[in-house]
C-alpha cells in the first residue's frame, strides 16, 4: 500500500505480514504485475489501471474521484466503495465479486481502452488533416 509522502507509516503499528506499506510505489511498474488495483481514483491512477488493463476498486476521496468512480462502475470496469463504510469484509466481499466475475469487468476495462486508443487515434487523424 502506497500511502503518499506525507504519512509516517509508523502511524499503522503492527500490520499483517502480507500486507507491505510504503510511501511510494512505482505504480506503474507494479500495476503489470497486478490482478485487482485498489485505487482513490484519481484521473491519473485510474487511467493507468485502465491502460494496465486491470478491474478497479475505486475508494474516492474526493472531488473529481466520484464522478471517476461512477464511470467506472458504469461502464463495468471495476467496483466502487464508500470510504466511510470500508471494513474487511466489505472489501474482502468486493475483491471476491471482481475474481468471480472477472471475464465481465475485463471486459469492460478492454472497451475503456479501446476507446480511449481509437480516441487518440482519431486525434492524430484530426492534426494531420488540419497542419499536414
Amino acid at each position: 500500500m502506497s500511502v503518499g509522502k506525507a504519512v509516517d507509516i509508523k502511524q499503522f503499528g503492527d500490520v499483517p505480514k502480507n500486507i507491505s506499506i510504503y510511501n511510494y510505489v512505482p505504480q506503474v511498474q507494479l500495476l503489470a504485475d497486478v490482478d485487482i488495483f485498489i485505487t482513490h481514483g484519481g484521473l491519473n491512477s485510474t487511467q493507468e489501471g485502465l491502460l494496465a488493463g486491470i478491474p478497479l476498486i475505486v475508494i474516492p476521496q474526493s472531488y473529481d474521484q466520484f464522478d471517476n468512480a461512477k464511470r467506472v462502475v458504469q461502464l463495468e470496469a471495476g467496483i466502487s466503495l464508500d470510504k466511510n463504510k470500508i471494513e474487511v469484509d466489505v472489501l474482502k466481499k468486493a475483491v471476491n465479486d471482481i475474481v468471480s466475475n472477472f471475464g465481465k469487468y475485463k471486459n469492460g476495462v478492454a472497451k475503456i481502452v479501446k476507446s480511449l486508443k481509437d480516441s487518440a487515434d482519431n486525434r492524430k487523424n484530426i492534426y494531420k488533416k488540419l497542419f499536414v
